[in-house]
């Protein structure tokens, strides 16, 4: 498909809109989605006054001159395009915002700009209401792990949200199926404490290892909940924030997760089955104790496992 061009010129009725909204009124026409919008502008494919934009929130000024450069074949995400659903939305107030993050979504823009993620789609869904709405992000979900994901509305907050996080003074429980031998059944608790480190690659996908020197101290607490043939319902605390630390931990003892692709096992299919069950913290503003639940995904009724 050739590259398609479209310009237009500021109208002084048009003056003060966003980028992406403008975008969204004109490209609407060309039956251009809203979503392709915004990877439009991700990708760099917008000029404003001759000069590339990726600022979807970009206020535009009468009789500016806004350029786009389609061409279909530089869009294709890597995954699939994720719709907002109002039902993420877990706990809401004017400082604090926490959704229950879907499975297969990043956390934050990745070296694929186009890709959704958690974080462009709640700040659309904030800004929806509130053009000029802040939207601030402390912690992270893998992008195959699904639950609790907290954001700060309010940028007075950040310090003491930031600390909580830097403190580990807030409780993040974990739930996860995972794979287990009949002669090396989990134990009822246990914990694991060690350093992990960069393991091998796997293509272009990082992974970690317990390394013996350098690396990370991480540590988490673990206790089985159920036992199902030879799966096991796992509960994870872990105590320090180390990437693909829980991953890890129960990989090398011996208890991959169901459908995990880089610490599980070859024949392994669907998705990542570890949840972001809860978290734990005090509100940031009142200091209020706040425990915020994820309800589990459907895919972790054991029924569904077995298919």
């Amino acid at each position: 498909m050739a590259i398609q061009t479209f310009q237009w010129k500021v109208q002084k009725e048009e003056a003060g809109l966003r980028l992406d909204h403008f975008l969204a009124q004109k490209l609407a026409e060309k039956e251009l989605s809203k979503s392709t919008v915004r990877k439009l502008i991700v990708a760099g494919a917008v000029y404003l006054n001759q000069k590339r934009c990726r600022i979807a929130s970009k206020n535009l000024l009468p009789f500016a001159h806004v350029k786009v450069l389609y061409d279909s074949s530089k869009l294709k995400a890597t995954g699939p395009t994720i719709i907002w659903s109002d039902s993420w939305v877990l706990y809401e107030d004017a400082s604090l915002l926490a959704i229950n993050k879907p499975s297969g979504i990043p956390t934050q823009p990745t070296v694929d700009e186009a890709r959704d993620n958690a974080f462009a789609l709640t700040k659309a869904y904030v800004q929806k209401k509130d053009p000029s709405a802040y939207l601030g992000l402390h912690h992270r979900l893998d992008k195959d792990t699904s639950g609790v994901l907290v954001f700060v509305k309010d940028p007075s907050c950040n310090a003491a949200l930031g600390s909580q996080f830097q403190d580990h003074t807030i409780t993040k429980t974990y739930w996860a199926w995972v794979h287990f031998r009949p002669e090396n059944p989990p134990a009822p608790r246990w914990n694991v404490r060690n350093f992990l480190g960069e393991g091998k690659r796997l293509g272009k996908m990082k992974t970690y290892a317990s390394v013996r020197s350098g690396g990370k101290m991480a540590e988490t607490a673990f206790r089985t909940l159920e036992v199902q043939k030879d799966f096991a319902l796992i509960e994870a605390q872990p105590l320090t924030g180390r990437t693909h630390q829980i991953r890890v931990h129960l990989s090398e003892n011996d208890l991959p997760i169901v459908g995990d692709p880089l610490y599980g096992i070859s024949n392994a299919r669907g998705r990542l089955l570890l949840h972001a069950k809860t978290l734990e913290l005090k509100h940031p503003l009142t200091g209020e104790k706040l425990k915020i639940e994820a309800p589990l995904p459907k895919e972790f009724e054991f029924k569904n496992l077995q298919k």
